[in-house]
């Protein structure tokens, strides 16, 4: 049992060094908090897809599958170990066939369909990611975000995450 447990530590820093040399960002799963407050902020319905940008382990990716069982829920995760119990998770736990993890970048794929972005990502992500939402989202589409935001978008409405260090929840819509 003790060799598990060191095995599954070493995996656990192996991730992290390697999430943090190659993406310049740790895996950091949400709060349950934060993943009530974030759901909270999601429109009743959606127009297209539903992307999770940075899905770490997946389960935000797995609850937005659960709201909207009848839009594709596309959940973008680079870190090997994250992506592959994403995949998992959602093998186990997905019940409406709606919900893919790919692991690719999720600068490259196109915006043009979703109706619906997530995400959980660093200021400099968010700031390269502006230009991308403004120029392929399609008009209506949201982008919410749980503590860093588009430094030149004026956000539809922001929520303060009560004590996580003053952060916010910042929403967005392309006009």
């Amino acid at each position: 049992m003790a060799s598990l447990i060191t095995l599954m530590g070493i995996i656990a820093v192996a991730v992290i060094f390697w999430q943090e040399r190659s993406l310049g960002v740790s895996v950091m799963p949400t709060t349950p908090q934060v993943s009530r407050l974030l759901m909270a902020e999601c429109p009743a319905q959606v127009r297209g897809d539903i992307l999770e940008l940075g899905s770490g382990w997946g389960g935000m990716a797995l609850k937005l599958a659960h709201k909207y069982p009848q839009n594709r829920v596309i959940g973008y995760e680079m870190s090997l170990l994250p992506y592959w119990i994403s995949v998992i998770r959602s093998k186990l736990f997905s019940s409406g066939g709606n919900l893919k993890f790919v692991r690719k970048n999720f600068y490259n794929p196109s915006f043009n369909d979703a109706g619906l972005v997530m995400c959980y990502l660093s200021n400099p992500h968010m700031a390269k990611l502006e230009g991308k939402f403004l120029q392929e989202l399609p008009s209506g589409a949201q982008v919410i975000s749980s503590t860093f935001h588009c430094p030149n978008w004026q956000p539809l409405r922001t929520q303060d995450i009560v004590r996580l260090f003053n952060a916010q929840i910042f929403v967005y819509e392309k006009k």
